[in-house]
């Protein structure tokens, strides 16, 4: 009476062991995109979250960048390269420990903020040829 719709107790555990067996298997720990930046141009946008590791933003018609592109925390390689950028913002790189290859060739800037690889230890390549650049900050790479 009233029992049609229950699942036998034993049956019942072993649902429960099972779900509670894929609810910590790898996938449940793996690392989850949480907010995103975007990089907005006139031929398109990049966007980059936690788990991106390679941003290649180049000839898109950027203009601005963000302040920061620290929410991209597993950026390795960043190209900025062919855009329309006059300007790098200080903190743009600030936080992306990891990054080993920044490059904004062919683009418009004319000075870069002595800051802006402060931190960055594991940089070993950088490509800022063909700008508006006349003189670099004497901190620029320490």
């Amino acid at each position: 009476s009233g029992n049609g719709s229950r699942l036998p107790l034993p049956v019942l555990l072993q649902l429960l062991l099972l779900l509670a067996a894929i609810g910590s298997g790898p996938l449940a720990h793996a690392q989850q995109p949480s907010a995103t930046v975007t990089i907005v141009g006139q031929n398109g946008n990049c966007t980059c979250n936690n788990t991106t590791q390679t941003l290649q933003c180049m000839y898109q018609g950027v203009t601005a960048l963000p302040a920061s592109l620290s929410i991209c925390s597993s950026l390795t390689y960043l190209d900025l390269s062919g855009n329309n950028l006059t300007f790098v913002p200080p903190g743009l790189l600030q936080g992306l420990s990891s990054l080993t290859f920044f490059a904004a060739s062919s683009s418009s800037i004319t000075s870069l903020p002595e800051s802006l690889f402060n931190g960055l230890t594991m940089l070993s390549q950088v490509q800022i040829v063909s700008n508006l650049l006349t003189l670099l900050p004497p901190g620029l790479l320490r």
